[in-house]
């Protein structure tokens, strides 16, 4: 009988450790709050700059958030500071600090905090040190600083000193060349 309260006691006690580690381990998830009138969208990407303001994508436009405000970049013409494209894709802190914004049909933006506005950079068909497309994908930086930025005809090599880009493009008779045009993300190995 004895052996018997002390297995049950094991069982009890094993019981009561495992509800505590697994309410240790729950995950709790917190929505922005409706008031700030960015909750209801699809977040295309989220990023943290260096001050810990939340940078949020969406199709919805570009938003930097405090944690008490959002402060809303968009298409408008009563607002001089956002894209001009409100699709926004991807966003990406470089080893610098600069926040750059891809986009759906604008190119490709770095933010300027001292202004608190943008700098666009575009495709120009007549020159091929702009942007190969002006829908960009991904964005990702190599260990020089160097900008590697994926779009949906080509891939760019950004060197940020001189601002200019160089195009890559899929070869069908290279066999060294980009599998497709389309670059949806990049790594840097």
């Amino acid at each position: 009988m004895n052996k018997f309260y002390n297995i049950l006691f094991l069982i009890i006690l094993s019981s009561i450790f495992c509800i505590k580690i697994t309410a240790q381990n729950q995950l709790h998830f917190k929505q922005l709050p409706q008031e700030l009138g960015w909750s209801n969208y699809s977040i295309k990407d989220i990023i943290q700059d260096e001050k810990g303001f939340l940078w949020i994508a969406s199709w919805h436009g570009l938003a930097k958030y405090d944690g008490y405000t959002i402060k809303k970049y968009f298409q408008s013409p009563k607002q001089k500071k956002g894209s001009s494209s409100n699709k926004i894709i991807c966003l990406f802190k470089d080893s610098n600090n600069s926040i750059w914004v891809g986009t759906s049909y604008a190119g490709l933006y770095k933010y300027v905090p001292e202004t608190d506005s943008f700098i666009q950079y575009a495709n120009d068909a007549t020159n091929s040190n702009s942007l190969s497309n002006n829908n960009v994908w991904s964005i990702a930086e190599d260990p020089n600083g160097h900008l590697w930025i994926g779009t949906q005809n080509g891939l760019n090599y950004f060197d940020p000193e001189k601002e200019t880009f160089q195009q890559f493009y899929h070869q069908p008779d290279q066999a060294w060349s980009l599998s497709n045009n389309f670059i949806y993300s990049l790594a840097v190995t």
